[in-house]
């Protein structure tokens, strides 16, 4: 088979028949960006094009080794950069082992009692955060004596390694002689390299992000930014971290789950109960903003809004909707008239009804205008003393005033009240209103609908992957200790079926504890049955023995619990029947 063009009729390609199919062999020339020649040396090319890669070089006819580049003495000083840096994957096996070291600042605004810079102390196994705020970085010595201090008395370990930057604050003489007396190890980062000290730099972006959002959403002053960097670890230290397998901080910390029932909106209103001191007609509270948790006191950290003081204190009400430095709310936080003291249920006729009926303008002359220049409006106060119902509202006469003081006057009479016009009472007819018929064709809110939103919207018409990813957010946990079980009525319930079921069976016999006795612990296990169709069968809460604190040769051989199955049961009672 030949192959030609049809315009000039050139062969192009000729084929040969190969189990029935016709094979065309042809030579594909690449095609390169430039040509070399061959008589050129390459390595003066290398040179003549900038001292390309040798990725660029390749694509030239005449490749060039790459042993040229190695060679070539310009191209690291021109094109050399950082090394990658490998995944850290050693890791810390205890409290304290590790901890890390940065300080961060200055900041250009001051907190209020002037400190520019903040110490982060990040432990490596735990990830556990301590931030103290400083007004220089000579602080950090001090601080950081008082740090160690505080860790060999509370936790009764010491500090073995400790990594940090090259700043002056860790390398110091009182630093150095710090650490060699207390045998700690210290540890620095190559110059310019923060990527050594990941985590502590990581842990700094952290804070500033939530520290960042908490000042977004309250307004709250830059004199306050150190009490919203507090406020910030403190809430790290409770949120679970993927890195700690969903653990918080202060669970690897202190071996309990913290409880975050007391935690409250950083920067909201709220009101502090104030101690009676004399006067029985005072103000028994205070407008105050949120401002941090102590960590002296079991109370929350306020700042006063009349007296622009801080203080503490555990009777405290919040309205954590309300932020008392946003825009012009500053000057008064509360609404004239609270949501929640409204009713949804009183319609805009209703309001009209109650309010007095105003006067109209008299016609513009000289001698009639002092007529109205006595009295002014009545506030927004007195009218909410006023309460006036639907139907006592339709027999008010048209020429009663109501006056600031609460009182209803009656107007002098006076040679002009013919020039008064009285606008008339406007009367409610007793018809039934009812909507146009063309408001059919719209969807608006009522409690019953023509077209119902499951017809179009259900879950049945999810597919399998997002009903599982919907059920993921409603998906009930189980809980890991009594305390959490006990917050909820229906685990409640659970534990006491268990405690009645054991004694109904007459599982065991108090008795007095034989002298040197020691007793074996007990513990709740929770489990949720599920039925067959996956909707929830019961919850299920187990009352067992701790047998692993029994020892070996002392009370091992002497408790025991027997379980046998219903299966074990049945197998030996069809033996003995046969």
């Amino acid at each position: 088979m030949h192959k030609q063009e049809l315009s000039n009729g050139k062969v192009i390609g000729i084929g040969r028949e190969v189990d029935g199919l016709y094979i065309l062999k042809n030579h594909i020339t690449p095609t390169f960006g430039a040509v070399i020649k061959a008589e050129d040396d390459q390595r003066l090319w290398h040179l003549r094009l900038g001292h390309p890669s040798v990725g660029i070089m390749k694509t030239l006819k005449h490749k060039v080794n790459e042993t040229i580049q190695q060679e070539c003495m310009i191209c690291p000083l021109a094109k050399q950069c950082r090394l990658k840096f490998p995944v850290s994957t050693s890791k810390s096996g205890s409290l304290f082992d590790l901890i890390h070291l940065d300080v961060w600042g200055p900041h250009k605004h001051p907190t209020y009692d002037r400190k520019h810079y903040f110490l982060t102390i990040v432990d490596d196994y735990s990830r556990f955060t301590w931030v103290m705020l400083l007004q220089s970085k000579k602080e950090v010595v001090v601080v950081f004596k008082h740090f160690l201090s505080m860790v060999c008395n509370q936790f009764a370990i010491g500090i073995k390694v400790v990594r940090s930057d090259n700043g002056t604050e860790f390398f110091n003489g009182s630093m150095a002689d710090l650490l060699l007396n207390h045998g700690i190890i210290h540890q620095s980062s190559c110059p310019y390299t923060p990527q050594q000290n990941g985590v502590v730099e990581r842990k700094h972006r952290h804070i500033l992000e939530i520290e960042r959002a908490l000042k977004i959403q309250s307004h709250i002053p830059s004199r306050f930014l150190g009490n919203c960097v507090l406020t910030t670890v403190y809430l790290i230290n409770r949120l679970p971290s993927m890195l700690l397998n969903g653990k918080s901080p202060y669970e690897m910390m202190y071996q309990r789950p913290p409880n975050l029932d007391h935690l409250r909106v950083f920067g909201c209103l709220c009101f502090a109960t104030t101690l009676p001191r004399g006067d029985k007609f005072a103000a028994r509270a205070k407008r105050a903003v949120f401002i941090g948790y102590s960590s002296i006191q079991k109370g929350y950290k306020l700042y006063d809004l009349e007296t622009k003081t801080i203080f503490i204190s555990r009777d405290v009400i919040f309205r954590e909707n309300i932020f008392p430095f946003q825009g012009d709310q500053s000057q008064d936080p509360l609404p004239l008239l609270s949501p929640f003291l409204q009713d949804a249920s009183v319609s805009s006729d209703h309001i009209i009804d109650v309010l007095p009926t105003a006067v109209a303008q008299p016609m513009s002359s000289p001698e009639n205008s002092e007529l109205f220049s006595a009295d002014p409006p009545p506030d927004a106060a007195t009218l909410e003393q006023v309460v006036v119902n639907e139907t006592e509202s339709a027999t008010l006469s048209q020429d009663i005033l109501v006056h600031p003081d609460g009182e209803a006057h009656e107007p002098a009479a006076s040679p002009q009240e013919e020039h008064i016009v009285t606008p008339p009472v406007s009367r409610k007819t007793g018809r039934t209103s009812k909507p146009p018929i063309w408001i059919k064709d719209y969807i608006v809110p009522s409690k019953s609908s023509l077209y119902s939103i499951t017809d179009h919207v259900h879950y049945a018409h999810l597919s399998k992957g997002y009903q599982d990813y919907v059920q993921c957010f409603s998906a009930l946990v189980e809980p890991k200790s009594f305390k959490e079980a006990s917050q909820d009525d229906r685990w409640v319930f659970a534990m006491q079926e268990e405690i009645k079921a054991l004694e109904d069976n007459q599982t065991w016999d108090i008795i007095d504890l034989p002298v040197g006795a020691q007793t074996i612990g007990s513990k709740w296990v929770y489990k949720i049955k599920y039925k067959s169709n996956g909707e929830v069968d019961r919850f299920k809460a187990r009352l067992v023995a701790k047998g692993y604190t029994q020892r070996e040769g002392l009370d091992y051989h002497e408790t025991f619990l027997p379980v046998a199955k219903m299966v074990t049961v049945r197998t030996i009672i069809s033996l003995a029947a046969s």
